[in-house]
């Protein structure tokens, strides 16, 4: 039953040969991603685990669209992707062995790497980030409306396949559903609640650029989805993501507004003003104890207080290439890190954590550049805030939860993303005039080129220097 995971593989070959990449990406690959468990793995000799939209994406990447991506539209975001990579292999080859280096190497190829040049190659060259938007959007809903009964009844039904899956760890996360606030805190097909959390957070923004920019025909229909994405968030009651989730819903609804000047400079003074009561509350949970902490948010604070204090000190004795991914030392009573950046520097040391703040800094600075350009236009503008708010929900939501499959390759995709406007901003293909020229993507077939002339009336001609336009 296991090796039904390496089905994804023939099928997503088989409808990239016959729809085409964009087509098998957004209409395959990226629902199996969120709506099959990675915890379903088919774990064979001499390879890691592979996970259903792993196996989906090995036809992916071996495709003339990602060899573009890589030479032809090469970004400084690129050198940040591969340093992650590099850092977490030489980590592993010194604490580990050659073969968990190369299997770490295979696994960032297919869940990172890959993916953030294909998401680069979709919104520059095939322009079908509305469509990308529109399938991710349109699975988290529907992943929202499933897990209307897990909210009520704490009942799983994304759960059942583990009755009839072979090798089922049952000490993995996707066993347990956990009441809080008199509900139970949904995680659908994800690992978990704050997984299926920090998911919601990345979506919600650009749901709301969807349903504001005309990619939906109804704009009821927009703000339906939206409102899906909202309630999903709310119903896995993670308080980490939650606060990541409205900071991204507060950046992109402030960046898109006409009045986005005033508005920065208002939340700006607020939070110079909340900071000062804010520093005293700090003060106040720095002097307690899990022991005398008199509720469970006091303690959750509190615990990841200590976290803090104690497994930097044990970064800084292996700052540079960690312990590796099997050999994470323990302070104490503290087994859960919850804190995606002290995990990566226990694992792999401090290269990997500069390469991820500079890919998320450097990517929401650009974009937030782009996005107070008055010369850009109002569809790619707007779509350049949704991704700062996702972007920057993502880096503070990991600073209080761990980071896991999928949300890590969504969030490598979402910086492609930031690569590929930044790069059409550059080539000024994103300049009102020029954006709204009705300019098709280029087709390689001659005899469709031809075909399309004879039925279409004349179009606009097309710039000489980078002939597409994104979304």
């Amino acid at each position: 039953m296991d090796k039904t995971v390496l089905l994804p593989i023939f099928i997503s070959a088989a409808l990239i040969f016959t729809r085409g990449y964009a087509w098998a990406f957004c209409a395959f690959y990226i629902p199996l991603m969120v709506m099959v468990p990675t915890y379903l793995q088919y774990d064979g000799p001499g390879i890691p685990p592979i996970t259903f939209y792993l196996a989906a994406f090995i036809p992916f990447l071996f495709q003339k669209e990602i060899v573009k991506s890589v030479l032809d539209d090469f970004h400084w975001l690129d050198l940040f992707v591969y340093l992650w990579t590099f850092c977490v292999a030489l980590s592993e080859l010194f604490n580990e062995s050659l073969a968990s280096s190369r299997q770490m190497v295979f696994l960032d190829a297919f869940y990172q790497i890959g993916p953030y040049h294909a998401m680069k190659y979709l919104a520059l060259r095939a322009k079908v980030g509305d469509k990308v938007v529109m399938k991710y959007v349109g699975v988290m809903v529907f992943v929202a409306i499933i897990s209307l009964y897990e909210f009520r009844m704490g009942q799983n039904p994304f759960m059942r396949v583990r009755d009839f899956w072979p090798v089922y760890d049952t000490g993995m996360g996707g066993v347990f559903v956990y009441p809080r606030w008199g509900f139970f805190r949904i995680q659908g097909p994800f690992v978990h609640s704050i997984i299926c959390a920090l998911a919601y957070t990345m979506m919600w923004p650009m749901a709301m650029w969807a349903a504001q920019s005309g990619v939906y025909n109804s704009k009821a229909k927009g703000w339906f989805y939206v409102f899906w994405c909202w309630w999903g968030l709310m119903m896995t009651m993670s308080r980490g993501p939650m606060i990541g989730g409205y900071l991204a819903a507060g950046l992109y609804i402030m960046g898109q507004s006409k009045l986005r000047i005033q508005l920065f400079a208002v939340a700006v003074f607020l939070g110079a003003l909340l900071s000062i009561p804010a520093a005293f509350k700090i003060s106040e949970y720095m002097s307690l104890t899990r022991e005398t902490a008199k509720s469970e948010s006091q303690e959750t604070v509190i615990y990841r207080k200590d976290l803090i204090f104690n497994y930097v000190e044990k970064i800084q004795e292996r700052p540079w290439l960690g312990y590796g991914f099997l050999n994470l030392p323990q302070v104490g009573d503290q087994k859960s890190i919850d804190n995606a950046y002290l995990l990566i520097g226990l694992n792999w040391g401090v290269g990997p954590i500069i390469a991820i703040l500079c890919m998320g800094l450097g990517s929401i600075i650009s974009l937030a550049k782009l996005g107070f350009s008055s010369r850009v236009h109002e569809k790619p503008r707007k779509l350049a805030w949704a991704l700062v708010g996702g972007i920057a929900g993502t880096h503070f939501t990991i600073a209080t939860v761990y980071h896991a499959f999928p949300t890590n390759t969504m969030y490598f995709m979402w910086i492609g993303w930031s690569a590929a406007l930044l790069i059409g901003n550059k080539r000024g293909q994103l300049h009102k005039d020029v954006y709204e020229a009705e300019i098709r993507p280029v087709v390689d077939d001659a005899e469709n080129e031809t075909d399309q002339s004879e039925s279409q009336p004349a179009l606009p001609a097309k710039p000489q220097s980078g002939e597409m336009v994104i979304l």
